[in-house]
């Protein structure tokens, strides 16, 4: 059974001093403690999502290792949004991944009002519904700041829980 990546428990018992601190801040040392805990996941992870969805959850994780610096592309399922989204110390890591899914799919995410409490399954049924819809994105300036704003408060509402 492969375990949905987790910030490790330090992470949330360590105080915020020099929290965001690049090389060895609290945000640093939990995603460096993420990456070896993805790095040991086999290789074939991509089998655990639906097979109709299995090419738009390989895509998406490409995506998402790449704007995320991940060491590789063996997300699940149960992986929570809420983690793959966060800065990962590069600099609108979430913004980044979230406008390239909207570039590659040319699908709008406006209407996922919050990612946080999804899991990578979920953002891969919802991304996969607004294809089927035909709703297309549509070119906003406003867009960078919206996104900015949602990803600024997912990351707000993971520190009020730790």
């Amino acid at each position: 059974m492969i375990l949905p990546l987790c910030w490790p428990a330090s992470w949330a018992e360590s105080s915020e001093f020099l929290r965001d601190f690049p090389l060895f801040g609290k945000n640093a040392r939990g995603y460096r403690a993420m990456k070896r805990q993805q790095k040991t996941r086999p290789e074939n992870c991509i089998d655990l999502f639906p097979e109709e969805h299995r090419e738009l959850a390989k895509q998406v994780c490409g995506i998402i290792q790449r704007e995320g610096y991940w060491p590789n592309d063996r997300f699940i399922p149960a992986d929570p949004c809420a983690i793959l989204l966060t800065d990962t110390g590069h600099e609108w890591t979430g913004v980044s991944i979230i406008m390239d899914i909207e570039h590659e799919f040319d699908v709008d995410t406006s209407e996922i009002l919050d990612f946080e409490p999804l899991t990578l399954g979920e953002l891969i049924v919802q991304i996969s519904s607004l294809k089927a819809s035909g709703k297309r994105r549509q070119i906003r300036p406003s867009l960078r700041s919206r996104l900015t704003k949602r990803i600024a408060n997912t990351v707000k509402s993971i520190g009020r829980r730790n």
